[in-house]
Formats: C-alpha cells, structure tokens, sequence
C-alpha cells in the first residue's frame, strides 16, 4: 500500500498525508531509502548517503513547512549543508565539509524537507553531461543509450524512478 500512495503523490501529496496522519516521515523516508537501494547500483544518481541522519531527524518533531516529512536528494554542487561532503564531484574536494548551512539549505530544511543523500553531477558543474571520473557516469532510467545531461543529472534520475519525489537541481546555462 505504501508502494502505491508514494508512486501516486508528488512531494505536495505526500506532505498533505504526513500532516493527515495518513503516512509518517519515517514510513516515506525508508520506501525512499529502499528504492535507492534498489535503483542506484544500477543508475548511479546517489553519491552520498545520510540515511541514519534522516531516520534521526524522523524521529524529531517535524517542522511546519510545506514539505515536511518528505525525503528529498541534494544536489553535490554548490549548495553547502552544514556537516555534508560538497565534493562538487571532484576528487580534489573529496574531504571538503560544509562548515554552516548556505542560504538555499537553510530555506530548504525551512519547508520540512528531509535530506537522504547527495546526488551525482558532473565534475565541478563544468559540462552538460553527469559522467564524472570521481563517481561515475549517471543513467538514464529510460534509455541507457540516452545520456540523463547534466549538471542536474542525479538529482533528475533520482525523481524519474522515483527514488524521491524532489530533489535539489539548477541551471548555470540558461
């Protein structure tokens, strides 16, 4: 049953049925986890997990914003979430932890958003493609003849299979 209220609701759904009592965060963050670890040896869209911390912040009362409970992906590039890897996919930033939360973290955490991981991106956002030497190429759930682009690659394969249903994208080329 659970399989099917995540397949049919968008993030604003599934918000809807946390705040109904319908579902619980937890419940939505481990079906999240449980497809990630299905899907991503396949499709390589998660280069970092935060499961525990998500099952911890579960377990906190939940914020009041419009996506609370929901798990969500966070994009590895150029976002800072305090205590989080930004490796940018490059093995030069491999060690690099966010030492505070930068403004669009803190907006997100604001809407109730419950991080499980990061997702792959090209090597320092620098092409329109998500095959990095560092983790790897990203594939499309679709077509793996067909490249997912990029640099928002990990973060459009996770929702297109459903790993979550939002994750963290932006767009440096307009």
């Amino acid at each position: 049953m659970l399989t099917t209220i995540y397949d049919e609701n968008d993030a604003l759904g599934l918000a809807a049925l946390v705040r109904k009592g319908e579902v619980s965060s937890l419940e939505l963050v481990e079906e999240a986890i449980t497809r990630i670890e299905r899907l991503n040896p396949r499709l390589n869209a998660v280069t970092h997990k935060l499961y525990d911390q998500a099952r911890a912040t579960c377990a906190l009362p939940l914020s009041k914003g419009v996506f609370a409970g929901v798990p969500f992906l966070i994009k590895d590039l150029a976002v800072g979430w305090r205590g989080l890897p930004v490796t940018y996919s490059c093995e030069y930033f491999k060690d690099y932890v966010a030492p505070s939360d930068w403004e669009l973290a803190k907006r997100a955490r604001a809407t109730g958003l419950i991080p499980l991981g990061k997702t792959n991106v090209p090597e320092l956002g620098a092409s329109s493609s998500t095959e990095p030497r560092f983790y790897g190429p990203t594939i499309n759930p679709w077509n793996d003849k067909i490249i997912p682009g990029g640099s928002s690659g990990g973060s459009s394969v996770a929702v297109a299979s459903r790993m979550v249903p939002l994750a963290d994208a932006s767009d440096g080329g307009g």
